[in-house]
C-alpha cells in the first residue's frame, strides 16, 4: 500500500465541470421537448427548471449522476436513490420505473453504470470529505459495485476480495477498463493517516490483482486531441467543441479540456485531451469535462449552455441544435441518445454544491 506525503486533494464536480458564464446560442428555435426536475428521488414535469432546491455537497445531493441504456430504455443513476428507467413510447407521458434503495444509496456518491447481460452495473462510494454524516452512520458498510435485475427489482451486491478483506475501504475511483476488466483506487482515512491502494479485478472470474498506481492511470488512456486524425468525424467535432468554449484570447486563465466518448452501450468510455500551451505554468488554469456519443457513424456533443452538436457521416458541415434555455447557473452535464430519444441531465451548480436537478427530453428523430 502506498502512504503519499499529502492526502490527495478534493477533485469536484468531474462531469459536471463545465463553463458557467457561456452565452446561449439565439440562432435558432429551441428544440421542443419536455421538462423534469428531481423531488424526493421522482421526476416530476415542469414548465422550466427551478432553483427551488436546498443546495447541499455535489456527492450527496439529488441529481442524475450517470446514464446508459438496457433493452432500448434510457436508465439514470439518481444520487442518494438508485436507478431509474424511462420508457419514453410516449414523450407526452412518459413512464419511469423506480428501482429505489435508500438503504444502499443514501449518503453515496454514484461514478458510474453500466449494463451486463439483462442487469445493470453501479459503482458508488462514501466521499468523507463532502458528506452530512460520518462513515460510521451508514446502515450498510463495505459495498462499491452493486447489481440490479430489473426483472426482479433485486439489488446484489458484488465485494471484490480486496473489499471483503478491508470492508472499511472506499472505493474513491473506478474505471471500467473493458467488459471483464475493473480498476479501482481504494482509500483509507484515519486521523493519522491516508492511505490509498490499487487494485484490477476480473470480473468474470472474480480474481483481483494489486496494480500500482502509474498503470491504474494509465488506464484511463487518455489520448491527446492534436494526435487524433481517424475518424475525421470525430476530429472535427472535438476541434469545434474547443474553438465554442475556449476563447482565442484569455489573459491570465488557460483552459483545458478532456472529453469522454461512449460508444454503445457497453459502458466502456474512450478518453481525449486538449492541453493549451502554458497550460502548466498558467496563473489560473481550468480543467472541464465534455461527454460526447458516437451512435451508429454520427458522433454528438452537448455543451453546457444547452448546444447539441452532431457530426454527421454524410455531412462536412458539424450540425446544431439549441436546448431551451435555462435560469442563470444552471447547467446541462451530461446526455444520452437512445432509438432518436434524447436525455439530457441538468444541475443548478454553486461550486461543490448542487441546487435543483432534473433532465430534459426530446424525440430528435427528425434530426437526419
Amino acid at each position: 500500500m502506498k502512504k503519499p506525503l499529502l492526502s490527495a486533494l478534493l477533485i469536484i464536480l468531474l462531469g459536471s465541470c463545465v463553463p458557467k458564464d457561456l452565452e446561449q446560442s439565439t440562432k435558432a428555435n429551441p428544440l421542443p421537448g419536455k421538462w423534469f426536475i428531481l423531488r424526493q428521488g421522482h421526476f416530476e414535469g415542469t414548465e422550466a427548471p427551478s432553483t427551488s432546491i436546498r443546495h447541499q455537497p455535489w456527492t450527496v445531493q439529488s441529481r442524475v449522476a450517470a446514464l446508459s441504456a438496457l433493452e432500448h430504455k434510457v436508465v439514470l443513476a439518481v444520487n442518494g436513490w438508485g436507478i431509474v428507467s424511462l420508457d419514453r413510447t410516449s414523450l407526452s407521458d412518459p413512464h419511469f420505473e423506480y428501482f429505489y434503495d435508500p438503504l444502499i444509496f443514501r449518503n453515496r456518491t454514484i461514478t458510474s453504470l453500466f449494463p451486463d447481460k439483462k442487469a445493470l452495473i453501479c459503482h458508488l462510494y462514501f466521499n468523507t470529505l463532502l458528506n452530512t454524516v460520518q462513515q460510521k452512520d451508514l446502515k450498510i458498510q463495505g459495498i462499491s459495485l452493486i447489481k440490479l435485475f430489473p426483472i426482479d427489482s433485486i439489488y446484489r451486491f458484488i465485494i471484490p476480495p480486496f473489499q471483503r478483506q478491508n470492508p472499511e475501504w472506499e472505493s474513491v475511483n473506478f474505471l471500467l477498463k473493458n467488459q471483464d476488466e475493473f480498476f479501482f483506487e481504494w482509500k483509507h482515512s484515519s486521523p493519522e493517516e491516508t492511505l490509498f491502494h490499487y487494485t484490477m479485478l476480473n470480473y468474470r472470474e472474480q480474481k483481483e490483482e494489486s496494480v500500482d498506481r502509474l498503470l491504474f492511470q494509465d488506464s484511463f488512456a487518455f489520448q491527446g486531441v492534436n494526435d487524433l486524425k481517424e475518424p475525421p468525424r470525430l476530429a472535427l467535432l472535438i476541434k469545434r467543441v474547443i474553438n465554442t468554449l475556449i476563447p482565442a484570447e484569455q489573459g491570465n486563465t488557460s483552459t483545458a479540456l478532456h472529453f469522454l466518448l461512449k460508444e454503445g452501450n457497453s459502458g466502456v468510455i474512450k478518453r481525449y485531451e486538449y492541453y493549451p500551451p502554458g497550460f502548466s505554468s498558467a496563473r489560473h488554469s481550468e480543467l472541464y469535462t465534455i461527454n460526447l456519443i458516437k451512435q451508429g457513424e454520427d458522433f454528438f456533443a452537448l455543451l453546457p449552455e444547452g448546444i447539441l452538436l452532431k457530426a454527421d457521416q454524410e455531412k462536412k458541415e458539424i450540425e446544431t441544435l439549441n436546448l431551451p434555455p435555462t435560469p442563470k447557473d444552471i447547467i446541462f452535464t451530461d446526455f444520452y441518445i437512445e432509438d432518436n430519444f434524447l436525455v439530457a441531465a441538468w444541475e443548478e451548480i454553486h461550486f461543490i454544491d448542487v441546487g435543483a436537478a432534473g433532465i430534459f427530453i426530446s424525440d430528435i428523430s427528425f434530426w437526419h
